[in-house]
């Protein structure tokens, strides 16, 4: 049996949704993490 370790080095992407995010007193849609969707839903 081979042991060899012959992969493609994965890139991991952030997980990117539009969603609604106020800047400067505007809600703006723009492309956000899903994390930062989880934190700002109030």
């Amino acid at each position: 049996m081979s042991h060899a370790k012959n992969r493609v080095n994965r890139r991991f992407e952030p997980n990117l949704q539009m969603g609604r995010v106020t800047i400067a007193g505007r809600a703006v849609r723009a492309k956000v993490c899903t994390r930062c969707l989880r934190t700002y839903a109030a």
